[in-house]
């Protein structure tokens, strides 16, 4: 998925839930960081796994006492933990490292059919596959596509009107 989509979907939720405009960012923030690992020659690394997203979330946690500390913590930690689910049923992602040497990828097929009468059908299938540590030679892939860069206007922008 998109870094750009990546950022717009946890600040859009976090904005829809009554967050702070702060919080937002620091959620969308959040969202970009598993792609970080690009500049570490991988992709779908160990920081795409739910065992590293949570650690800003039990960070914050731990500094419960300190509100300001425990809010962004807690808007990390959407944002990074929303990137993995989003990633999980977009792709194959050691969604569960450490704890499975594997990728995997949730795969979803949902056909709508007119007919003489209407046929829905909706087929979940889990992928897995041996997991490389997310290692490539090259790597090319857009920042944002035309579709991307409309879908993250106008779900920030339907979050900023919903506040109101």
């Amino acid at each position: 998925m998109e870094p750009l989509l990546h950022l717009a979907i946890p600040a859009s939720l976090m904005l829809l839930r009554g967050g702070r405009m702060r919080w937002a960012f620091l959620a969308g923030l959040g969202g970009t960081l598993p792609d970080f690992d690009v500049f570490f020659m991988v992709h779908r690394s160990v920081s795409h796994s739910l065992s590293i997203a949570v650690i800003p979330l039990i960070s914050g946690v731990m500094l419960r006492r300190r509100a300001y500390a425990y809010a962004a913590l807690s808007a990390i930690a959407l944002g990074w933990i929303s990137h993995v689910m989003l990633d999980f049923i977009s792709g194959l992602t050691p969604v569960i490292w450490p704890l499975s040497n594997y990728y995997y990828g949730l795969v979803f097929d949902l056909e709508f059919r007119m007919s003489s009468s209407p046929i829905i059908t909706l087929d979940a299938q889990l992928l897995e596959e041996v997991y490389d540590y997310g290692l490539f030679k090259s790597f090319e892939a857009p920042i944002f596509t035309a579709e991307g860069l409309a879908l993250s206007i106008i779900l920030i922008l339907i979050a900023i009107a919903g506040r109101r």
